[in-house]
């Protein structure tokens, strides 16, 4: 009953209702079957159900941070609306998450990827000069969407990104590349958006997802591949290659530079990778 009344007061979507009725359910049915009312459940309870989370379902310490902040909701509507004095997640802290390591791909899988796409097709080299730029400049895949002509400097082989929040930042681009954008201008009008559907609208994020799925199906490539795998591989690659940290933030646009000290994690993994596959008595 209180279940229903909780659900029903909140201010979220069908869908957002329907996944913490589901949680909340999953608790309730867990106390349920130690004979334990709701105003009784304690601080070591909780932690019992934890456990019971990761050990019966295998979740992810973040599916089981979802479901404790269900049940703090919760139980902040039991006491402030019900009456109810017990609250037993006052010292109850979220599982500790592993940071997820962005995806990338090998320098083969990059060449792999590119050259499979065929020139002489249509939209072929529209998709390879767009997917080629988004590893050679490392761009987000809004960056691309919203790239005009008039941000490419073809004299000096840069550029200039409008990236989060407007902030510009400048970004070189090598030769072969350089052709190929030529090629594709030269062989479309090229007015405002330099990469346009079918219908001559500009590319969305979603449309360039379609088309990244349409390509590596012609692939033997290990993972499904994502528009930022190309920003990912481009800051994993520099890195594998001797650039400095600070330039590659100054490349990738970031504010801060922890959030560009993920990919020398990546670049670790690579290398103890390559270590021990490499290295004789490593492999005994």
């Amino acid at each position: 009953m209180f279940l229903d009344q909780f659900i029903t007061q909140l201010d979220a979507s069908d869908n957002t209702k329907l996944a913490y009725q589901n949680d909340i359910q999953q608790f309730i049915n867990f106390i349920n079957r130690e004979n334990i009312a709701v105003d009784a459940v304690t601080h070591k309870i909780v932690g019992n159900y934890i456990y019971y989370l990761h050990q019966e379902f295998n979740l992810k310490s973040s599916s089981v941070s979802r479901k404790l902040s269900a049940l703090r909701l919760y139980y902040d509507f039991l006491v402030q609306r019900k009456g109810i004095l017990n609250y037993p997640f006052q010292n109850i802290k979220n599982p500790k998450q592993n940071k997820a390591l962005p995806d990338f791909l090998f320098v083969e899988e990059i060449d792999e990827f590119l050259s499979s796409i065929n020139l002489h097709e249509q939209f072929g080299l529209r998709n390879r000069v767009m997917f080629e730029l988004m590893y050679a400049c490392g761009l987000r895949v809004s960056e691309i969407c919203n790239l005009t002509l008039s941000q490419i400097d073809f004299e000096n082989n840069i550029v200039t990104v409008v990236g989060k929040g407007n902030k510009e930042r400048i970004v070189p681009f090598y030769d072969a590349i350089k052709l190929l954008m030529v090629q594709y201008i030269n062989e479309n009008f090229i007015s405002d958006r330099l990469f346009l559907n079918k219908n001559g609208q500009p590319l969305t994020t979603r449309g360039i997802q379609y088309i990244l799925d349409q390509c590596s199906k012609k692939t033997n490539l290990r993972l499904k591949l994502h528009p930022h795998m190309f920003r990912h591989s481009f800051a994993t690659h520099l890195l594998d290659n001797g650039a400095d940290l600070r330039l590659l933030q100054q490349l990738l646009g970031h504010e801060n530079i922890k959030t560009t000290q993920v990919y020398l994690h990546v670049s670790n993994d690579y290398l103890k990778q390559t270590y021990y596959a490499a290295h004789p008595r490593a492999k005994k």
